[in-house]
């Protein structure tokens, strides 16, 4: 992986975000969203809030889809997952890496409006939270039911710290 150089990374501006539950990013989310349809809602990355909406999703129902990562991305988690596993699972996720070799720098990253975006997030969070995936993950190994939810909700505080509602 490798940090883009063409992004701009306002992370200053960031929000402080820690979610206990993944309803509470869900419901964060949400808020976000509405900020966004009275056009009170301010970005400071590059994405669109339905475009992280949807990546939240994408990446929240892929332990369940199976997506089938090329080898050298395997090979790659295998060997950074076990290196990272401690820093991601404590809200440290670095800004700005992009999976070599994927259009876009990562999956699930296609252009959805905010309600789209947050009704896919709704949907697969709701499921990640009723339902243990039985894959390991593909960096990270076997998981529990904890940490698969542990790791989405950093996941969801990494991305949705980008936006924040309007006074």
């Amino acid at each position: 992986m490798h940090r883009s150089t063409t992004l701009t990374l306002r992370t200053a501006e960031r929000r402080s975000v820690r979610y206990r539950t993944l309803d509470d990013a869900v419901e964060d989310a949400a808020r976000l969203a509405d900020a966004d349809a009275a056009g009170r809602l301010h970005a400071t990355g590059n994405w669109t809030l339905g475009r992280a909406l949807a990546h939240l999703a994408w990446w929240a129902d892929e332990p369940f889809t199976g997506h089938r990562f090329p080898l050298h991305l395997r090979l790659l988690f295998r060997v950074l997952g076990p290196l990272t596993k401690r820093r991601v699972f404590r809200g440290d996720i670095a800004v700005g890496l992009r999976l070599p070799g994927v259009a876009g720098g990562t999956y699930g990253v296609e252009d959805r409006s905010t309600r789209e975006g947050l009704a896919a997030m709704r949907e697969a969070f709701d499921r990640l939270d009723r339902e243990c995936p039985r894959r390991p993950d593909v960096g990270f190994g076997r998981l529990s039911h904890e940490q698969w939810r542990t790791l989405h909700r950093r996941h969801a505080e990494h991305h949705l710290s980008f936006f924040r509602a309007a006074e």
